[in-house]
């Protein structure tokens, strides 16, 4: 499965929980685009990029016709470009789509496409035996 993360907001708090390791321990391939990755502080990005699964990481960089063909797909005004890049690349690679953000979350309802949020990465990590049960809420709560 590939999981396609469309939300800075994800890697960020993901870093802050001290769980940015346990994400590239996933057997599942995370893509996400440039714009995404980029928009990401110099801090976290270099502890993600640190990491010595880091090229695990599938970073889609766009180029000029992909914007093309990103546009020609009539997102909505209301999503954001950065948004825009994250759901071309979720096309493009078919995989689960990861985001918090709650715009995203419900044009993707409206349109019949599944995603998931941090409590499912949460519950990779359990099921996957990557984090104890019993230490997930100590690590929800950690800042």
């Amino acid at each position: 499965m590939k999981l396609i993360f469309i939300d800075t907001c994800l890697f960020i708090d993901l870093c802050n929980l001290h769980l940015i390791n346990e994400l590239f321990q996933l057997e599942q391939e995370i893509h996400t685009s440039y714009e995404i990755f980029n928009d990401i502080d110099n801090i976290n990005k270099n502890l993600i990029c640190s990491n010595k699964s880091f090229d695990r990481l599938n970073i889609h960089k766009m180029g000029n016709d992909s914007y093309k063909d990103m546009y020609e797909m009539n997102y909505p005004n209301y999503l954001g470009h950065n948004d825009k890049t994250g759901l071309f690349v979720a096309n493009k690679v078919s995989g689960l789509v990861i985001t918090t953000d709650s715009v995203v979350c419900s044009y993707l309802k409206s349109i019949g496409i599944e995603f998931q949020g941090i409590l499912w990465i949460f519950d990779m990590f359990v099921s996957n035996g990557i984090l104890i049960k019993s230490d997930a809420p100590q690590k929800r709560k950690r800042e």
